[in-house]
């Protein structure tokens, strides 16, 4: 009986040594646990949040290129409509630009004075205009490569005309002066008699130009 009795205790000895070594191996297991949990917190604190923010940024980025994208898209078809409308009225604007260009010089305007001088059959006496000396357009490369992009007003070029011919003649000028292509304002005006029904005629003009 001691013996068995021994042997149980034996037994019992053993199986609480098992026990115990069971119960190490469970706190073991479970501290490598705590470990991993701690080391995929860090890992995703350290390596994967940053790259999330990273994404998402970019995600951010692509979606403004995409609506920026789509406003030039739409800005390039309007430009293109513009352009449709422009070709098919050239010659509007062609009588546009004509009429009031977009500059000052008054080379073009003494040739057309000369011009409807010319075609109505008066003699030109004199004639002068304005002339701009802050305007240099042959240096001006910015203005000349993209003349639309330029700040421009309405300018008034003032000059005045003396011409001498018979009445009629004198009539067609005053006629092609107010049907003339570019605009021009009569602002005053003096007719005076002349030996052998020629008479003299003296305007105020004012010219426009928009630079």
């Amino acid at each position: 009986m001691d013996i068995n009795l021994s042997s149980k205790k034996g037994a019992t000895f053993s199986s609480g040594y098992q026990s115990g070594a069971q119960n190490r191996k469970l706190s073991f297991t479970f501290t490598e646990v705590i470990l991993l949990l701690i080391m995929i917190g860090l890992f995703y604190w350290y390596m994967v949040s940053p790259k999330q923010a990273v994404l998402a940024e970019k995600k951010a980025q692509i979606a403004k290129l995409v609506d920026d994208k789509s406003k030039i898209d739409g800005e390039i078809n309007g430009l293109k409509d513009s352009l449709k409308v422009l070709s098919g009225n050239k010659t509007e604007i062609t009588e546009m630009d004509e009429a009031l260009p977009m500059d000052s010089r008054t080379t073009k305007l003494q040739m057309l004075i000369n011009d409807l001088a010319a075609k109505a059959g008066v003699s030109l006496e004199s004639s002068g205009f304005d002339e701009d000396p802050k305007k240099v357009y042959a240096s001006d490369k910015e203005a000349i490569k993209e003349p639309f992009s330029q700040a421009r007003s309405l300018k008034v070029i003032h000059g005045s005309v003396s011409v001498l011919g018979k009445f009629d003649q004198i009539q067609l000028f005053l006629n092609k002066i107010e049907n003339s292509a570019r605009i021009l304002k009569i602002t005053s005006m003096e007719l005076q008699a002349q030996k052998d029904n020629v008479m003299s005629l003296v305007l105020d003009l004012e010219a426009y130009s928009y630079e």
